[in-house]
């Protein structure tokens, strides 16, 4: 059994400094972490990159959106939790747990 994250549905995401932070107009992503620079006019220049390259840095970023426009990065190995937002009523076939 896996547990299925619709990456389109994910409304807030954890992180270990114990926020939540909003996810905005289904703008989670999931791809390739690397660190570049951009030189105007000249190709990009990858500075650090992730898995085989350095094994030390986590292979899969994660970036977002949230309300005010900023845009989030970061190794997916940072993120605690993700979440749904809250649906009007309980969906089937799905298991709710309550924490606290």
């Amino acid at each position: 059994m896996s547990l299925a994250i619709d990456a389109a549905r994910i409304d807030s995401v954890l992180l270990p400094d114990g926020e939540w932070h909003t996810v905005h107009n289904k703008s989670f992503d999931l791809d390739a972490y690397e660190y570049l620079r951009k030189e105007e006019g000249e190709s990009d220049i990858k500075l650090l990159g992730g898995g085989q390259e350095k094994p030390s840095v986590p292979a899969t970023g994660a970036s977002w959106t949230d309300r005010s426009g900023y845009i989030y990065f970061c190794p997916l190995t940072s993120i605690v939790a993700v979440r749904y937002e809250k649906p009007a009523k309980p969906e089937t076939g799905m298991r709710q747990v309550l924490v606290g």
